[in-house]
């Protein structure tokens, strides 16, 4: 993961090993090398695993009877064709373990075979910081964008949208998500909260 790898979360814990779980643990959804990708996103993972990662715990919003996921480690959907400026869209329930955010990263697929990618643990380059939704009933969303990712994928260039989450033996970790967004520069986002690119990138100068 690129950026400050000093960044103060406030907490201090004994890791997990954050390096991309062994393969039997994965979720691997092969898509094959075809000319047209998609450039969008629209997922749930509790409806549908993302396309790889690893085995996630199920969190119950007992108020918005609704289920969460919490992942440690990296979840990725690829691939994804970089067409314009993206606006990415993250539901999550925050709650009182949350002591971690979750990184928000575009892992360009250059040379990568899709079929190795998740057994091989690219590091990917932060463009947002999603710290947890809201703790309220059934969750929140946040909204990072639009996003240029000229400096990272050429244009028509394929990337991954990677999601990368933390926890500690005692119990403090990321927020757990439920729905993903990617939508393209002339796309509609939902009306979310919203956190400034430009506010993002303050934190990597």
């Amino acid at each position: 993961m690129y950026g400050d790898p000093n960044i103060d979360l406030g907490v201090e814990t004994m890791w997990k090993p954050l390096t991309v779980l062994a393969a039997a643990t994965l979720l691997v959804i092969p898509r094959g090398d075809v000319v047209a990708q998609p450039s969008e996103l629209n997922t749930c993972v509790t409806r549908q695993d993302p396309d790889c990662g690893p085995d996630p715990t199920d969190v119950y919003d007992s108020c918005g009877q609704r289920f969460f996921r919490e992942y440690t480690g990296r979840v990725a959907w690829f691939p994804l064709q970089y067409v314009s400026p993206i606006t990415i869209e993250i539901e999550g329930r925050f709650s009182l373990g949350a002591g971690f955010p979750i990184y928000v990263e575009i892992v360009p697929l250059t040379g990568v075979p899709p079929a190795s990618f998740c057994f091989d643990g690219h590091p990917g380059y932060v463009v947002g910081i999603f710290r947890g939704g809201a703790q309220q009933c059934g969750g929140g969303w946040e909204q990072f964008g639009p996003v240029p990712l000229d400096a990272y994928v050429q244009l028509g260039g394929l990337y991954a949208l990677q999601l990368t989450g933390f926890s500690t033996l005692d119990q403090v970790h990321s927020p757990a998500i439920d729905c993903v967004h990617v939508f393209t520069g002339n796309a509609a986002p939902s009306a979310v909260l919203q956190r400034s690119w430009a506010k993002v990138r303050v934190l990597y100068k």
